[in-house]
């Protein structure tokens, strides 16, 4: 078992790093770059929809089950568009 730990731990030593390059000059550019805010909002919704969930954010109303699968369709749609995938409901308002 302990030559098993050596051989693992000697390849970790025979590693090279790998070289990482960012896409811009400022990593503060790529902040909230990808998020579904309220411009995404404004692109995606209807206007209708747009108000109801603003409301909801801003005012704690209820959204009822149509604006609701307007919103999961738009976050979709935004993260199709910017070749992503959802993997939880959230806002950036």
């Amino acid at each position: 078992m302990a030559f098993i730990r050596f051989e693992a731990l000697k390849a970790t030593l025979d590693r090279k790093p790998v070289l990482v390059t960012e896409p811009t000059e400022r990593r503060s550019e790529l902040y909230n770059l990808n998020v579904f805010n309220t411009k995404s909002l404004n692109h995606y919704m209807s206007k209708e929809a747009y108000v109801a969930v603003t409301d909801a954010v801003n005012h704690g109303k209820k959204i009822d089950r149509k604006i609701a699968d307007q919103v999961a369709s738009a976050m979709k749609s935004w993260a199709i568009s910017k070749g992503l995938h959802i993997t939880h409901t959230g806002f950036s308002l």
